[in-house]
C-alpha cells in the first residue's frame, strides 16, 4: 500500500503539480538506435517517511512539454504519457532505469523523473531508428555552410520538435533566426550520432541566445534557465567562481559573437578564473579557485602540487598572488608550474616565526578568562610532542595549551607545527580560551552549517563581535586564516575579555601591505609583545597562520594583564 501511495504522490506531481529542481539529478539519459533502448541514470534524495524509497520515471510522448502537459486535463492528459514505471534507489542513493518501446514515434521525448519527495527533473532525449539516423548524419556531416546545415534541420525537423529551450529562445527573440543561427555554428563539424545533433544543435541555439542577450541582466538569465544545455550545470567555475561575482563581470560577455559553443565556454571559463584571481585580497581564497578549476586547467600540474606540504602549497600560493594582475590563463599557469618546478622552501619555522612573543610569565600557573588552567612552569621539557623542536620559540606555548585542554595533537607525538590553520579552528581556540561557549548562539553564514562541528564556535564568537565574514554571507569556512586576520580576530577576543592595551608600537616595513582594519589589532598586539614580525621587521600580513604560531598568540594573550 505504502508503494501505491508513493506512485499516485509522484504521478500527481507529475501531472498536475509544478515541475521544480531539486537536489536529485538525471546524471546520463540516452537511446540506443540499434536496440531501440532508453537507459536513464542519476541520483535520487530519499524520503525517511518510506521504508522502500523509488523513483517515477515518466516518458512523455513527441511534442509534449512541460507547458502543455499542465493544459491537458483528462484522458488527453493521460495520452501524453507514453510509459511510466518505478525504479528503487540503492543504497548509495543511484537509481537506473531501461525501457524498450514497442513501437519507435520519432522526436523528441521529454523524461521526467520523480523522487520520493515530489520533486522532478527531465531531461530530452530523441528517439530515432537506424534508417533515419543514417540518413541524418549523412546530410549533416557533408553540409559544410551554415545555409547547407540549416537545411539539414529543416529536412529533419523532428530532431528540435518539442525542444522547450528551442520554443522559448524562438519566443524571447522572435524577430532572429534562431535556428538559421545554431546551424551556422554546426557547418563542418562532424557528429556520431542523431542523439548528439539534437544535442548540439540545442547547444548551439542557447549560445545564439547568448550572443543576442542585450544586458547582463539577460546574459544571467540565459545562463540560470539554460545551464543544462549549456553543461553549466555540473560547471564547477559557474557553480562556484562566476555566480556571486556575476554582477560585475557578466558585462564583458555582452556584445560578443562567439562562433560556437566552445569558443563561449572558453571564454566564459578563463575569463571568471583570470577575474578572480585578480580580485584576490589574499592568497586565502586560492584554493577554492584552484579546486574549482581543476577540470578546466588541464596543463596545470595538480599532480605534483597534491603533494605538497600545507607549507609547500602556501607558497606556490603566494607566488601566484604576487603575479597578478593576469590577463590571461597561460600566464597564470606559467606561473603555477614555474613554482612547482622549484625545490620548496618551508617558511613556517624560523626564529619568532609567528607569535614572536617575548613576555615570559614568571609564576608557576595563570588562568584565562575561562577559568582554564594554565601550566607556565614546567613546560621547556617536551614530553608530548616528538615534532616541535624546529619551533623553539613556540614550545612553552604547544605544551600549554595542550595540558589545558586548548588544543590537540593531530596524532600521538605529533602537533604539526608549521601546518596552517583555518578560519574556525583559529575561532575555536579563541572561544575555549576565553569561555565565550554559548549554547543559544546563532550565525547564519551559508557556508557554517548547523550541524558541524565548528558550528557553536563560529556563532558563539559572531555574538561576542569577534568575527566577521569574508562576506555578508559567507564566513570562509575552509580557507586557512591570515596572519593579519588572526590578528584582528585576537585582538577582539581580548578586548572582549577586558585587556588594557598599549600604545606606540613601532611601525612594520611591510606596514603598507597590512589592510586598514587589521593595522590597530595588528600594533596592539605588536606592542605587548604578543605578535612580533618575521625577518627584516616584516608582519607579513597575507601569510597563512601556521599552528606554531595560532598557539604563540593564544599563549600571549592569556600571560597579559587583564586576562590570567
Amino acid at each position: 500500500m505504502k508503494n501505491k501511495i508513493l506512485l499516485c504522490a509522484a504521478l500527481s506531481a507529475m501531472l498536475f503539480g509544478s515541475v521544480s529542481f531539486a537536489a536529485s539529478t538525471i546524471d546520463t539519459v540516452s537511446y540506443d538506435v540499434s536496440s531501440k533502448t532508453l537507459r536513464v541514470s542519476g541520483t535520487a534524495d530519499s524520503n525517511e517517511l518510506y521504508d522502500l524509497n523509488m523513483v517515477t520515471i515518466q516518458v512523455l510522448r513527441p511534442g509534449v512539454t512541460p507547458e502543455t502537459l499542465k493544459d491537458m486535463a483528462g484522458e488527453e492528459k493521460k495520452r501524453a504519457v507514453a510509459f511510466v514505471n518505478q525504479t528503487e534507489i540503492m543504497g548509495d542513493g543511484t537509481y537506473s532505469f531501461v525501457y524498450s518501446p514497442k513501437t519507435i514515434e520519432y522526436g523528441n521525448h521529454n523524461i521526467y523523473v520523480t523522487d520520493p519527495n515530489g520533486e522532478a527533473i527531465y531531461k530530452t532525449v530523441l528517439f530515432t531508428d537506424s534508417e533515419k539516423n543514417s540518413e541524418l548524419l549523412r546530410d549533416i556531416n557533408s553540409a559544410s555552410t551554415a545555409q547547407l546545415a540549416k537545411a539539414v534541420l529543416e529536412k529533419h525537423s523532428y530532431l528540435l520538435d518539442g525542444v522547450k529551450s528551442i520554443d522559448d529562445i524562438k519566443t524571447m527573440y522572435p524577430d532572429k533566426d534562431i535556428i538559421g543561427s545554431a546551424a551556422a555554428m554546426m557547418a563542418g563539424k562532424q557528429y556520431e550520432s542523431s542523439g548528439q545533433v539534437a544535442e548540439y544543435a540545442v547547444k548551439c541555439a542557447v549560445t545564439s541566445a547568448v550572443n543576442f542577450a542585450a544586458d547582463k541582466e539577460e546574459f544571467k538569465r540565459i545562463l540560470d534557465t539554460y545551464q543544462v544545455e549549456l553543461g553549466f550545470d555540473s560547471n564547477k567555475i559557474y557553480k562556484e567562481l562566476f555566480l556571486d561575482i556575476a554582477d560585475d563581470i557578466a558585462d564583458r560577455f555582452i556584445s560578443r559573437d562567439y562562433k560556437d559553443p566552445e569558443e563561449f565556454e572558453t571564454d566564459f571559463c578563463d575569463s571568471v578564473i583570470i577575474s578572480r584571481f585578480n580580485r584576490l585580497k589574499n592568497y586565502a581564497g586560492i584554493p577554492a579557485i584552484l579546486n574549482a578549476g581543476r577540470d578546466w586547467l588541464k596543463a596545470f600540474d595538480f599532480e605534483k602540487y597534491d603533494k605538497l606540504t600545507d607549507t609547500e602549497k602556501a607558497d606556490v600560493q603566494k607566488e601566484l598572488i604576487n603575479g597578478a594582475p593576469y590577463t590571461t590563463v597561460e600566464q597564470i599557469k606559467t606561473v603555477f608550474n614555474n613554482c612547482l618546478n622549484k625545490t620548496p622552501q618551508n617558511n613556517g619555522t624560523g626564529g619568532g616565526g609567528g607569535g614572536g612573543g617575548s613576555r615570559p610569565s614568571s609564576s608557576s600557573s595563570s588562568s584565562s578568562a575561562a577559568g582554564v588552567a594554565i601550566n607556565t612552569g614546567n613546560t621547556q621539557k617536551n614530553d608530548i610532542f616528538n615534532d616541535i623542536s624546529g619551533v623553539e620559540w613556540a614550545r612553552e606555548s604547544i605544551i600549554a595549551l595542550y595540558k589545558a585542554g586548548i588544543i590537540d595533537g593531530v596524532s600521538e607525538g605529533k602537533f604539526e607545527p608549521n601546518a596552517l590553520v583555518t578560519r574556525e579552528q583559529f575561532v575555536k581556540m579563541l572561544v575555549c580560551t576565553y569561555g565565550l561557549e554559548n549554547a543559544d548562539a546563532k550565525c547564519s553564514f551559508e557556508d557554517v552549517e548547523a550541524n558541524s562541528w565548528y558550528y557553536g564556535y563560529v556563532a558563539a564568537a559572531c555574538e561576542a563581535g569577534i568575527v566577521n565574514g569574508i562576506s555578508d554571507v559567507l564566513f570562509g569556512t575552509g580557507q586557512n586564516i591570515t596572519r593579519e586576520d588572526m590578528a584582528v580576530m585576537a585582538y577582539r577576543a581580548a578586548l572582549f575579555g577586558n585587556t588594557a592595551f598599549k600604545n606606540g608600537a613601532e611601525s612594520f616595513a611591510d606596514d603598507e601591505k597590512i589592510y586598514d582594519y587589521a593595522k590597530e589589532a595588528v600594533y596592539a598586539l605588536k606592542a605587548e609583545g604578543v605578535m612580533t614580525g618575521k625577518e627584516n621587521n616584516l608582519f607579513a600580513p597575507k601569510d597563512f597562520a601556521t599552528r606554531a604560531e595560532a598557539a604563540k598568540i593564544i599563549y600571549g594573550l592569556i600571560c597579559l594583564e587583564g586576562i590570567s
